[in-house]
């Protein structure tokens, strides 16, 4: 059997077990299949597929994206290169995100502070919780929250952001900035740690720059 006709039994075996999903979830699963079927489709043999097999689930859907994509609008090498960089860009943004400790839902949010949803919603539209849209929730950062509270000074720093994208926030808080003449910190690490009223200034004057810079 060609690697093409295994694609196809596949996909069919697959949809065929759908049957006891309700109807949305049952159009989204076949959805799914559909596309990476579409993306499969073009592989040479079964070796393509072992390399596959072989990858982090991470990198196989970043692949199976960029195959979908080439299959689809026939890029060219270099618009593939430069769709690979933002994928790549993409998963080092969320494995440094999860490495700082992942991401907590508007109810856990709710009773690490003790507060209701409502005060949390409230505390993110005024820019003093930070928040990612993920499909249609909002999911917060556990970085800014420490022993049932927001780390402090956090809520100080972000403030003077208010313009900037939420994910350029988080990379701030997550990257290496110069803080301190030549060396290179991680804000959330000084702030979770212990940071200096000299330090704090510093912080607190960059993340007015970037602001300001992103206001213009």
């Amino acid at each position: 059997m060609t690697l093409q006709e295994n694609l196809n039994e596949t996909a069919y075996n697959y949809q065929e077990s759908f049957n006891n999903f309700d109807d949305v979830t049952k159009a989204l699963s076949i959805r799914l299949i559909k596309l990476l079927h579409e993306a499969l489709s073009d592989l040479a043999d079964s070796k393509e597929a072992l390399k596959l097999l072989a990858m982090s689930d991470t990198e196989c859907f970043t692949q199976i994206n960029l195959l979908l994509s080439q299959s689809r609008a026939q890029v060219s090498q270099r618009e593939l290169d430069q769709l690979k960089r933002q994928l790549d860009s993409k998963e080092r943004f969320y494995s440094d995100l999860k490495a700082a400790g992942g991401l907590y839902k508007a109810s856990e949010v709710s009773k690490i502070l003790g507060v209701s949803r409502q005060t949390v919603k409230n505390q993110r539209d005024a820019s003093r919780l930070l928040a990612i849209q993920q499909g249609g929730d909002f999911v917060y950062p556990a970085f800014q929250f420490k022993d049932g509270c927001k780390v402090e000074h956090f809520e100080e720093v972000l403030v003077q952001m208010k313009e900037v994208s939420s994910i350029s926030q988080i990379s701030f808080f997550i990257d290496e900035l110069e803080i301190t003449d030549g060396v290179y910190q991680k804000p959330i690490s000084l702030l979770r740690e212990g940071i200096s009223k000299q330090q704090l200034e510093r912080l607190l004057n960059i993340a007015h720059l970037m602001n300001s810079h992103t206001a213009k």
